[in-house]
């Protein structure tokens, strides 16, 4: 399997198939559950959610699809100004991002940055309980010289890339829907990046 097909792959079966605080997976009182995806890129721009004019980046495509499948509803989104709507209708937040959201963008982006406001907004959403998973660069988003309240409420930060290697997962939940066809373990080539939060952590 390609790496960034597993990162896609296991982004969407943590999405889909995972219980969040609410349970939403299956949630209590059968409402179809709400997720908004949010691609914005500040920094640098990962091909998987760079989208080709109106299209849907790939990333945006899977993960709108395995949420049809897993009876979800998915928004995608890159810009920023939908922080400052209304959050309620959104049981989960899926971040596959980078850079400091509420600045200028590397590249030409969709929208607007999110506002200081937004930013509050959301990070007061996740801290009432809803769902928040962050995808690949999401730890390279909000970096500061000290501890962002985003960098705090993911519990670590990207700190760099290392140097390409093959490197091999241990599977420790082989029931988990994102690795159950992975057996007891799996190899991929890989960056290695060291998240600050400890050594031994790896995005």
């Amino acid at each position: 399997m390609k790496r960034r097909e597993m990162l896609l792959t296991t982004g969407a079966a943590v999405v889909g198939l995972s219980t969040f605080p609410l349970g939403w997976a299956a949630a209590a009182d059968n409402k179809k559950q709400k997720l908004l995806f949010f691609t914005r890129s500040a920094g640098y721009e990962h091909p998987p959610v760079i989208r080709q004019g109106d299209d849907l980046a790939p990333a945006e495509k899977h993960l709108t699809q395995w949420g049809k499948q897993a009876g979800l509803e998915v928004v995608c989104s890159k810009d920023g100004a939908i922080f400052d709507g209304d959050l309620d209708q959104f049981d989960c937040f899926a971040f596959y991002t980078s850079g400091d959201l509420t600045g200028k963008p590397d590249r030409l982006q969709p929208g607007a940055p999110m506002s200081p406001e937004g930013k509050k907004r959301f990070l007061a959403a996740i801290e009432a309980g809803k769902g928040f998973v962050g995808i690949h660069s999401a730890t390279d988003s909000f970096r500061t010289k000290g501890i962002d309240p985003y960098i705090a409420m993911l519990g670590g930060e990207f700190l760099s890339h290392g140097e390409q290697q093959t490197a091999t997962m241990k599977i420790t939940a082989p029931h988990f829907p994102a690795s159950k066809d992975w057996g007891s373990s799996s190899q991929s080539m890989t960056s290695g990046t060291p998240s600050s939060s400890s050594p031994r952590t790896y995005t």
